[in-house]
């Protein structure tokens, strides 16, 4: 018995660190390396693919995060490989219920209020989208400060000053903004960017797309919507997941982010 417990426990143990619900940080170095190599340290690695991170971090005082629903539109376009454009929407349903407090003043929920209304909530989220380094700027929906908000509120913000940011973090381009999403509402936040062309590799006439969507600890089943379009005069060779869909231009993918998800591609010419 005592052994089927064992066993069960580090089935339990084994899939939480897969799924990054369990971090590991050691003083001792070796070990500290051995748990870097298994990605147990939640680091943002060094990739020369694409590569997609968003992280969201609840800035609202409340425990609303069990009640968002979160999803990533990614659509990434092949078509000129020397102009390689990515577009994201992320997406947040708060399915806070009765009492949700609203998003404004953001500190109402500051140390206050019993534990049910801090789960019914309106979620300030400041969200950061990490993609390969040189990624360059094209849009992004703006991200306008409340003027009840914190920042504002302590000086260090202008009311309706756009909060999106553009900067260079752990060896990625780093997009980031705040956003509030009411109880029962629906937000939704795009950035179009220009990748840089050395996420395609061509190796004997043949085009390598690698795409790595980290998972963010602690963030369960995340939806993944991915649609590449093909690059011209190209068609799909291989794919290390099996698509959703495939057209004569495009080849789309449908994944809940349980952890760490790899995509391996290859284009022959037509």
């Amino acid at each position: 018995r005592n052994l089927r417990l064992s066993e069960r426990g580090s089935f339990s143990i084994n899939k939480s660190l897969e799924q990054k619900d369990i971090q590991i940080f050691f003083k001792n170095p070796i070990a500290q390396a051995k748990a870097t190599q298994f990605k147990w340290t939640g680091e943002i690695p060094d990739t020369p693919h694409d590569y997609l991170y968003i992280v969201d971090s609840n800035v609202g005082w409340s425990k609303v995060d069990r009640n968002i629903q979160r999803s990533i539109n990614y659509q990434i376009d092949l078509r000129d490989i020397e102009n390689i454009k990515s577009f994201v929407t992320l997406k947040y349903t708060n399915h806070s219920g009765v009492g949700a407090s609203p998003c404004n003043p953001q500190w109402i929920l500051n140390g206050e209020g019993n534990y049910n209304s801090q789960n019914n909530s309106c979620y300030w989220n400041y969200c950061r989208l990490y993609a390969p380094q040189n990624s360059k700027h094209i849009f992004s929906t703006p991200t306008e400060l409340s003027d009840q908000s914190v920042s504002v509120k302590t000086g260090s913000g202008l009311p309706g000053k756009d909060t999106f940011k553009k900067q260079s973090n752990y060896g990625k381009t780093e997009f980031s903004g705040l956003l509030s999403t009411e109880a029962s509402d629906i937000t939704e936040m795009s950035v179009i960017y220009q990748l840089p062309t050395s996420i395609l590799q061509k190796i004997d006439g043949t085009l390598k797309y690698n795409l790595m969507i980290q998972k963010q600890p602690g963030v369960p089943n995340r939806e993944v919507n991915l649609e590449i379009i093909i690059p011209d005069q190209y068609t799909i060779l291989k794919s290390s997941t099996i698509p959703a869909k495939i057209s004569t231009n495009s080849v789309s993918f449908k994944e809940i982010l349980t952890k760490d998800w790899l995509l391996e591609l290859s284009f022959a010419p037509q």
